[in-house]
């Protein structure tokens, strides 16, 4: 009886360890802090569906407007959701993001240059925002960006010459 309680009990020790989904969460966390550090510098409305399906009891990859690809976020699409408050530093830890869209919202705020750390992006649209300060010149960093929107914000400045490095933009929107 002692030898199949060891058994038992190494076999539920070597699926816990192997279970696909704990290790996701494990190897993942920064996502998953990001995103919450993202959301809690957000003010919304308890009807605002971040409220309600970017939850705990759910992965945050199969959140609203979240894109995941292998466990890790790669999309972050949420235009026109009425979001308040401010980008969250954060974001540069989802170090796999290929697409950032927070265009018509109300954000405030400045560009956080944080968003130098994200050189797997492609594509950034902040447009029709209230975002101000200037555009962040580590953006030049982001060596596979391909569009990028910051119309229709409060940009002071001019745009940085450390942009005129990114061989792979198409699209430039001040």
């Amino acid at each position: 009886m002692l030898k199949t309680q060891k058994f038992v009990a190494s076999i539920c020790f070597l699926f816990f360890i192997s279970s696909p989904s704990l290790a996701a969460v494990e190897t993942n966390i920064s996502d998953y802090e990001a995103l919450m550090a993202f959301k809690s510098d957000l003010v919304l409305e308890s009807d605002n569906i971040l409220s309600t399906n970017w939850s705990s009891t759910t992965h945050f990859c199969s959140w609203f407007g979240v894109r995941c690809l292998n466990e890790r976020i790669t999309g972050l699409q949420l235009p026109g959701l009425a979001l308040q408050g401010t980008v969250s530093s954060n974001i540069g830890n989802m170090t796999q993001l290929v697409a950032l869209d927070l265009s018509h919202n109300k954000l405030e705020g400045v560009f956080p240059s944080e968003l130098g750390f994200l050189q797997q992006l492609r594509i950034l649209n902040i447009t029709r925002n209230s975002l101000h300060g200037s555009i962040p010149a580590n953006l030049s960093k982001c060596q596979k960006l391909e569009q990028l929107d910051f119309s229709y914000n409060f940009i002071a400045g001019s745009i940085p010459e450390e942009l005129g490095l990114l061989t792979n933009l198409k699209y430039l929107s001040t």
